[in-house]
This record gives structure tokens, sequence and C-alpha cells, in this order.
């Protein structure tokens, strides 16, 4: 548990004040007054603040409490439910699921529909926040393997047509995985078109990409004509 004193002009203010803050519900914490404050002698001379001390728990306890009691409520039994920090990012792995399937959802909306409230779990104001990436039974690392495969492919008709290939509608978190595995091949070059989840990542031969470039024609000049006087 975390301790975070805060000092008011009531109780009441300061415990309002501090869950609006932190994005937290009353059940989420406990408290004690140190101080209930006065307002003093014409509420100005003699007056105290009031002073309470908050214990909330650490994110990881959040994290936990929040998916255990979510997955409960969807009647999702597991196994294990684990939790790792690493570089600013909790990697929460649930194991032993009794439906995986409904969990992950297709092209696994569920299962970022379930990390988007974690991720709000965690919202609190501040400009530098922890994220969360969840994973189903090792849904994602079969999935990224599936997609690299996938693009392997694709990559090779790239260059044996020698021609662009435009690639269907993607989530956010695909389109990282298929910069990332591009970012380390010079024979490809990617952009990307659309907005939204109907963004589509477009792929290039590096050469193709080059040629383009070279051959724009350059802005011809307008003439002007010479005014008679």
């Amino acid at each position: 548990m975390k301790e975070i004193q805060r000092e008011g002009t009531s109780p009441e203010k300061i415990i309002k004040d501090f869950l609006k803050e932190f994005n937290l519900q009353k059940d989420d914490i406990s408290y004690t007054v140190i101080e209930k404050g006065s307002r003093g002698l014409f509420s100005i001379i003699g007056q105290k603040q009031a002073v309470v001390k908050f214990m909330i728990p650490e994110e990881e306890d959040m994290l936990k409490r929040f998916l255990d009691g979510l997955l409960n409520r969807m009647n999702i039994e597991f196994k294990k439910l684990d939790v790792n920090y690493k570089d600013n990012y909790y990697y929460i792995s649930v194991t032993g699921v009794d439906n995986p399937g409904f969990m992950i959802g297709k092209e696994g909306k569920m299962l970022n529909s379930i990390q988007h409230l974690l991720n709000r779990v965690l919202e609190n104001g501040e400009d530098e926040r922890s994220r969360v990436i969840l994973d189903i039974d090792n849904y994602r690392e079969a999935h990224e393997k599936r997609l690299i495969r996938k693009i392997t492919q694709i990559v090779k008709k790239v260059k044996s047509r020698d021609k662009s290939i435009t690639l269907e509608p993607m989530n956010a978190s695909d389109r990282r995985i298929i910069y990332r595995f591009l970012d380390k091949n010079p024979e490809i070059t990617t952009m990307t078109i659309g907005k939204g989840d109907s963004k589509r990542i477009v792929l290039y031969p590096a050469r193709e990409t080059n040629n383009k470039v070279q051959k724009q024609p350059r802005p011809q000049r307008q003439r002007r004509r010479k005014q008679e006087d």
C-alpha cells in the first residue's frame, strides 16, 4: 500500500478532490482523518487545515484486483494471473482460461477492449504513466508470429512483382508489429493510408519509391505576360 497525506479546508473536500485527481472510487482506497480542521476566530485567526492520510494500493495490485473482478463478473474461469513490470509497461498474462476464444474475440477485439479498460485504471492525470499489455494464453505471441509469416510472403510478392501491395485495414497494434519487422528490411519501404481503424499499410519496393521521387516533374513556371501600356 502507498500512503499519501493531503491538507485542505475540510476532510470531505480533501477526499473528493483526491478521488478525482487519481480517477478512483471510494472503495479503491482507505483513509484516516488526522485533523478535522477548524475555521478559527472570524474564519481567519487560529484556522487549522484538515489533514487526511490516504492508503491506496500499488498499481500492480490495482490491476490485479480490477481484472480479477472483471473476469469473475464475466463468468470467465482461469488458473493464473501474472503481472510483470518492465520499461514502463505492465505485462499481464492470464493463463488456463476456460473459454479463451470468447475473451480474445474476433481479431483480438475483446482482448484489446479489456486492455483499454486496464489502461484507464492507471490514468491519474500524470504526463508520464505506465501502460498495460494484456495477453491471454500467449495469444499475442502466436498472433505476432502468424502476422510476420503472412507479411514475409507479401514482401516476397512485392519483390518478385516489383510492384506495391496494399494490406487490409488493421489496428494500431498490428501495424506496429509490421513496422518493427519491416524496419530491418532495406528493400521495402512503407506508407500508411486511411484513418482510424481503416488505416492500411502500403508496401513498396525501395527502388520503385526512389524512382518515383526522381521522376517527379518539376513544376513549370508560369510565364508572365508583358502588360501593354
